[in-house]
C-alpha cells in the first residue's frame, strides 16, 4: 500500500482545513484541537474521496491524530484490531470501565466521563465493528462476542460496565453473560437507558396512562429548559429531531439512490444504530444478580406512573438510581451531569 508520506500532505490538509487550523501539528489530537464526532465523520468522509480509500471511523477514533491515521492507513500500524486495545490497570490503579458503544461517534461522548472519574478508574472504550454483524442476529449473540473481547484483555479482576442508551442493553447482557459464567461483575452503569420492553408489558389502558405520564414529563422538562435557556434552545433541538427522525432519514436515502442527495457521513451512524435497536426490541431480559446503577438525565420524566428505575427493576436485583444535571438525549454528559455521575460511580466502585 501506500506509504505514510505519500498520504501525509493530503490528510494533513483535509485536517487542517476542517478544524480550520493551518498551524495543526500532525501529532495534534484532533479532539483536543477542537474536533468532535460528527465533524470525524466529515473529515473521514473526504479522506475517502480524496484517496481512494475505505476509512473505518473507528480507525480514525482510534488514531486520533494525522500522523496515527496514516501509519494506520499505509499498513504501518495494527490494521487488523477490531476494536479499541482495553488497557490493563497498573498494580495501584483500580480496575477499570469497559464502555460499550455501538457505533464509533459514542466513544467521543464518553471522554467527560471518563476526565471526571479521573486517573483512579481506568477506562476503555468497546466496539466491535463498525455495522452489527449479519450472524449475530440477536442481542445475546452479539452481547457473547463484546463478553469475548473483554475476557481476552481482562482475563481476571472484576468487570465495570458501562452504556449509554440502547448500548446500555448491549451492557446489562454482557454483565448478565460474565455473572452467569462466574465472573464478578462488580458494576453495571446504565445510562438514559429504558428497558425496551417496559411501556410494552403494561396492559393497554395502564399502558395509555404511562405513556400520558412520560409525555407531560417530557413537556414540563421542555419548558424548564425554554424558560433558562430561551427560544433558541427549541429551534436546536427541532433541528436535532429533524435531523434524526427515520421518516427524513428514509427520505435522505431514497434521494441518494436516485442520485438527488448526496450520501450524508451519518448515514453509517444511523444505520448501525437502527440496527441495534432492532435487537434491543426484539430482547427478552433476564435478571442479573450485581450491581446496577440507572443514571437519568434531568429530562427523563419521572413520576408515580413512571419507574425511576426505567423498567429495569423487575431484571436487576441490586440496583440503585441518580438523577444528573443535562437535558436532551445525550444531557447526562454535560459537565455537570458526569461530575454527579462519576460521584456516584466512584462511590459504588468502592464498595
Amino acid at each position: 500500500g501506500e506509504a505514510a508520506g505519500d498520504l501525509l500532505p493530503t490528510i494533513r490538509t483535509i485536517w487542517r482545513e476542517m478544524l480550520g487550523r493551518p498551524d495543526l501539528s500532525d501529532d495534534e489530537d484532533f479532539f483536543a484541537a477542537g474536533g468532535h464526532s460528527l465533524l470525524a465523520a466529515r473529515v473521514v468522509a473526504r479522506i475517502e474521496a480524496a484517496t481512494g480509500r475505505t476509512v473505518p471511523l473507528w480507525s480514525f477514533f482510534e488514531a486520533g491524530t494525522v500522523a496515527r491515521l496514516c501509519a494506520f492507513l499505509s499498513g504501518e500500524a495494527a490494521a487488523g484490531v477490531r476494536h479499541r486495545a482495553l488497557q490493563e490497570p497498573t498494580a495501584q490503579a483500580r480496575p477499570g470501565f469497559t464502555a460499550i458503544h455501538h457505533a464509533a461517534a459514542d466513544q467521543e461522548l464518553y471522554r467527560p466521563l471518563s476526565e471526571a472519574l479521573g486517573a483512579d478508574h481506568p477506562f476503555a472504550t468497546l466496539q466491535l465493528e463498525s455495522r452489527v454483524p449479519p450472524h449475530e442476529e440477536t442481542l445475546e449473540r452479539l452481547a457473547c462476542a463484546y463478553r469475548d473481547a473483554i475476557d481476552a484483555a481482562q482475563p481476571q479482576g472484576p468487570i465495570r460496565l458501562v452504556g449509554f442508551c440502547r448500548s446500555g442493553v448491549l451492557a446489562f447482557e454482557i454483565a448478565r453473560q460474565f455473572a452467569q459464567g462466574g465472573r464478578d461483575v462488580a458494576l453495571v452503569v446504565l445510562i438514559d437507558c429504558w428497558e425496551p420492553g417496559y411501556i410494552r408489558r403494561f396492559k393497554p389502558l395502564a399502558r395509555m396512562r404511562v405513556m400520558a405520564a412520560y409525555r407531560r414529563g417530557r413537556l414540563a422538562a421542555l419548558i424548564r429548559h425554554l424558560r433558562r435557556d430561551g427560544i433558541g434552545y427549541l429551534g436546536s433541538r427541532a433541528h436535532l429531531w429533524f435531523r434524526s427522525h427515520r421518516a427524513w432519514r428514509g427520505l435522505r436515502s431514497a434521494l441518494n439512490r436516485v442520485g438527488l442527495a448526496a450520501p450524508s457521513p451519518e448515514d453509517a451512524f444511523w444505520q448501525v444504530t437502527d440496527e441495534l435497536d432492532a435487537l434491543a426490541l426484539a430482547y427478552e431480559p433476564r435478571p442479573h444478580p450485581g450491581p446496577v446503577l440507572i443514571v437519568r438525565s434531568e429530562s427523563v420524566p419521572v413520576g408515580p406512573a413512571l419507574d425511576p428505575m426505567l423498567g429495569w427493576r423487575a431484571y436487576a436485583e441490586n440496583c440503585e438510581s441518580v438523577s444528573v444535571p443535562g437535558f436532551g438525549h445525550e444531557g447526562a454528559f454535560s459537565p455537570a451531569g458526569c461530575r454527579v455521575m462519576a460521584a456516584k460511580i466512584s462511590l459504588m466502585a468502592c464498595r
